[in-house]
């Protein structure tokens, strides 16, 4: 896993990649292994860092500080699968945001980057969220890596959150 991750860092310009593997006991006497993965993008002046943590709780999350723009809230999930067996809506992500251009805006991004198709075809469920404070607009995306395409949904939030920064 860690070579893909690089492959994915390094098809980035000027992107650092670190990767972290050690041992935690367990129960039992037993030995957990621990993997952690890295990417620092810089990007238009920002940088987009990507941390995923695999073996323990596989999580994942991405930040990105957004400094001297106007922005909005917003709030994005993902429907359960299931339901969405139920619902009429075709899309997998709800987009919660006061501004409904910058919502419009945000629906096409998450179509553009790849992420709506990503949650679509697994159970790849992440919480974006934005919130401004000391100053500054913090977009912050969490979600687990139980699912099959960890590469993919990779690519596509780091595209996503490019493109947010392209909509600035």
């Amino acid at each position: 896993m860690q070579n893909e991750y690089k492959a994915v860092a390094d098809s980035y310009e000027n992107a650092i990649f670190s990767f972290n593997d050690f041992k935690v006991g367990g129960v039992g006497g037993s030995r957990m292994i621990i993997s952690e993965y890295h990417i620092e993008i810089p990007y238009k002046n920002m940088i987009i860092k990507v941390s995923n943590e695999l073996g323990n709780h596989n999580l994942g999350k991405v930040d990105l500080i957004l400094n001297n723009c106007n922005f909005y809230n917003f709030e994005i999930t993902s429907r359960n699968h299931f339901m969405s067996l139920f619902s009429r809506k075709k899309e997998m992500l709800n987009i919660e945001c006061i501004n409904n251009i910058f919502k419009k805006t945000l629906q096409n991004i998450a179509i553009t980057s790849g992420l709506e198709k990503v949650a679509k075809q697994n159970a790849f469920e992440p919480h974006i969220t934005s919130n401004y404070t000391t100053g500054k607009w913090i977009i912050s995306t969490k979600y687990h890596l139980e699912f099959e395409d960890k590469l993919g949904a990779l690519k596509a939030l780091i595209d996503f959150h490019k493109l947010i920064i392209d909509s600035i």
